[in-house]
């Protein structure tokens, strides 16, 4: 959703209520590299901008889905969304991270909820009922608990040595 200063400005009170269902091409797509395809998206917003310092505040309500890679098997995993975040924008520049800058006169919501979408990314992502880890020429994938398991089973090769000394003596 695009909003124009001038048109925030000539807001009552500074009050601001939206609703936005946009939508993300492969281009808008290319700084994200973990989002594969974003299949539904819907904002609603309600803000407030006030006129003295240029800054607008928003909370914004994002929910949808997104196909992302599984990170054992690269295959698509669909993963739904719900995100209520509040954010600040200002026209201009801003030292501030957390703070959005608009860096012309016509504020365009969209950058700011795709990148809500990709925060909102789980760092691990695993496909339900994976059966098959995949494997090749002398590595494999295996489950986390088999691992723990393989290494409370071993024994350390260097006490191997200790069990043949004998004790008794």
């Amino acid at each position: 959703m695009k909003f124009s200063k001038r048109d925030l400005a000539g807001l009552s009170n500074g009050h601001l209520v939206f609703h936005d269902e946009p939508s993300f091409d492969e281009n808008d797509l290319k700084e994200y590299p973990r989002i594969r395809k974003v299949l539904s998206v819907s904002a609603d917003g309600k803000g407030e901008y006030d006129v003295s310092d240029g800054h607008l505040y928003l909370n914004l309500k994002i929910t949808g889905e997104i196909v992302v890679p599984c990170d054992i098997t690269w295959e698509d995993v669909i993963l739904p969304y719900d995100i209520d975040e509040d954010v600040e924008l200002v026209f201009g520049n801003s030292d501030d991270p957390d703070v959005y800058p608009v860096n012309s006169n016509v504020l365009d919501t969209d950058p700011v909820v795709l990148r809500l979408i990709y925060q909102d990314i789980p760092l691990k992502v695993v496909r339900d009922g994976i059966l098959d880890y995949p494997k090749g020429d002398g590595w494999e994938v295996i489950r986390e608990e088999d691992y723990v398991r393989s290494k409370e089973n071993k024994t350390d090769p260097r006490m191997e040595k200790l069990k043949e000394l004998n004790t008794k003596n």
